[in-house]
């Protein structure tokens, strides 16, 4: 299970990305009047991509580990 595990050197920068996703989320739903850049927008959504491929990779490893 460890060498799996090696497989995961991203996972102490997690939590950064999803709190980056979620200030620029509350930016754009709450009705503050702030404009959210085409870019910045492309960029969040890539990054939003990568992050959920992870995710579900980390549940799917975590879901393995259960039936082992």
């Amino acid at each position: 299970m460890r060498s799996r595990m090696n497989n995961w050197p991203a996972l102490g920068n997690l939590d950064s990305v999803l709190d980056v996703l979620r200030i620029y989320r509350n930016d754009a739903g709450h009705p503050t009047g702030k404009r959210i850049g085409r870019d910045d927008a492309f960029i969040n959504l890539q990054m939003a991509a990568r992050v959920l491929q992870k995710l579900y990779a980390l549940k799917g490893f975590f879901n393995d580990g259960a039936r082992a």
